[in-house]
């Protein structure tokens, strides 16, 4: 019978490092990326998306599910050998509410409960 190696005990990454992917990152950005190791086709022409969550949290407000949070959207386009990134969120009319007050105004679809407790939740 043969036996399976025993698991790795040193991993690659530290929890430290996959909970530093849900952290709110409440600006927006537009700029060439200058630090590239290698280079960059200059045939290559497109631009690659990302959607998902920006914001994990209102003025500290911790949201309880990263799909809770509001959306942005990250591109980097590739043009003549560069690479240009950019990143916004996704102008819905919570999103602007939300801003607007610094409050959550909405209870989340994937348990973030409004603050306020039950009754500020429930006709919701």
């Amino acid at each position: 019978m043969q036996t399976l190696p025993s698991p790795v005990s040193d991993t690659s990454y530290t929890r430290e490092d996959w909970k530093s992917g849900y952290v709110s990152q409440p600006k927006e950005f537009a700029y060439w990326i200058e630090d590239i190791e290698g280079h960059i086709p200059p045939e290559l022409s497109g631009t690659v998306f990302r959607n998902g969550p920006g914001l994990t949290d209102i003025n500290g407000y911790r949201l309880r599910h990263p799909f809770d949070g509001d959306g942005m959207i990250s591109a980097i386009a590739f043009t003549h050998g560069k690479a240009f990134y950019r990143s916004r969120f996704v102008r819905t009319e919570g999103y602007v509410a939300e801003q607007k007050s610094g409050n959550p105004e909405y209870r989340g679809v994937f348990g973030t409960q409004k603050p306020g407790g039950w009754l500020a939740n429930i006709l919701i």
